[in-house]
């Protein structure tokens, strides 16, 4: 029986929230861009209200741990560590990059799965993922901010068929190499999915926060 998760997301454009409780999962989520701190508290107390549950009842807090933007994803960590005062919570961070991969499988069930979102004006947040045969996501040691230019010369070296996910492929000249997608922002459902086949494969170790920053 799975135990009691929250799982927020606050990365990127997408603001969202999923609630798993035994086998009872709800979501909530809306586009917010700049909006995060004021929408995630009111989001999370609903998804709570609606499952009964209160803060001291969850035993994990997951969040999106970036690339992203900082702002957001500093919010999501600072709530998931506030939920630990006086409580018993294991908090634990996802990559953004495998979020978005999981995004496109369950999309169009790919399961090679190239990844870029914006860093800034010359740089991209760029991963590799790969599902293998048990469903976890192999491609965290791909990932890596580089530059357009470094992003070409990476596509010229793949031969097989892809799909493309992130924000940042308008910038990329792939020429339409790759299945493409309109995958723009990681959501807390897809982090939960991540979150879950770790665990059941029992490859959840302990992770760092702000790999990124």
């Amino acid at each position: 029986m799975y135990k009691k998760i929250l799982a927020i997301d606050t990365s990127m454009d997408g603001c969202s929230v999923s609630l798993l409780k035994n086998h009872d999962i709800l979501h909530n989520s809306k586009v917010c861009k700049k909006n995060h701190t004021k929408e995630i508290l009111p989001m999370i107390q609903t998804v709570l209200t609606e499952l009964k549950l209160k803060i001291n009842e969850l035993d994990i807090v997951i969040f999106s741990k970036g690339p992203g933007y900082f702002t957001g994803i500093r919010l999501s960590f600072c709530i998931a560590k506030t939920f630990t005062i006086g409580n018993k919570l294991k908090i634990i961070g996802i990559s953004t990059l495998a979020i978005l991969a999981e995004q496109a499988w369950k999309k169009y069930n790919s399961k090679k799965v190239l990844v870029a979102i914006h860093a800034n004006q010359k740089k991209i947040y760029w991963a590799e993922y790969i599902r293998d045969m048990h469903g976890i996501w192999k491609g965290e040691n791909t990932e890596s901010c580089i530059t357009i230019q470094q992003a070409n010369i990476r596509i010229c070296k793949l031969s097989e068929i892809w799909t493309t996910a992130g924000n940042a492929w308008e910038k990329i000249n792939h020429k339409n190499k790759f299945l493409s997608t309109k995958i723009f922002f990681s959501n807390s459902k897809d982090l939960l999915n991540v979150y879950l086949s770790l665990k059941i494969k029992n490859t959840i170790s302990k992770i760092q926060y702000f790999q990124y920053i």
